[in-house]
């Protein structure tokens, strides 16, 4: 699979603290706000079950 975001760099994936990508069943309602909806909102934006996940890397 290839995905092409303009959102982060190559400079943010490869920091020292590391990144990893996580794909949900269903899209992201951006309601992942401190204090605000209930729980599947507060932790997952509603975007259901957790289907994939994986570090990146750098070579």
């Amino acid at each position: 699979m290839t995905i092409v975001t303009h959102r982060v760099d190559r400079a943010m994936l490869l920091d020292d603290d590391g990144s990893s990508v996580m794909i949900h069943a269903d899209p992201d309602n951006f309601g992942n706000v401190p204090g605000g909806g209930d729980e599947d909102t507060a932790s997952t934006g509603n975007a259901g079950d957790r289907l994939a996940c994986g570090v990146v890397g750098g070579e």
